[in-house]
């Protein structure tokens, strides 16, 4: 797991349980489209989590990666040569 995605990970369980509120933690390798049915979602991690990449493919914005120059960005379906962000090793930027 990356070290960011542990951290939201934390900060998420945290709030939910000061607001009193169930929730169960799933590892996305062994999670299921039916388990994603039964309840609200919180998906964390792009690249590293299949399920973030399948069901934001069909949306508007979805995450995209250039493997050749490894930079990752945040592709706009309406305007496909345009991107919203582009990070890379951990350096974000955001236009």
């Amino acid at each position: 797991m990356a070290f960011f995605d542990a951290a939201t990970l934390a900060q998420l369980t945290g709030f939910l349980a000061a607001k009193g509120k169930n929730f169960r933690t799933l590892y996305a390798p062994q999670s299921s489209l039916a388990d994603l049915r039964q309840w609200p979602v919180i998906l964390i991690g792009a690249f590293d989590n299949d399920w973030t990449l399948r069901l934001t493919r069909p949306l508007r914005y979805s995450f995209q990666r250039d493997a050749a120059f490894n930079i990752a960005s945040i592709r706009d379906e309406r305007n496909p040569p345009e991107t919203d962000g582009t990070w890379t090793g951990g350096l974000h930027t955001w236009t």
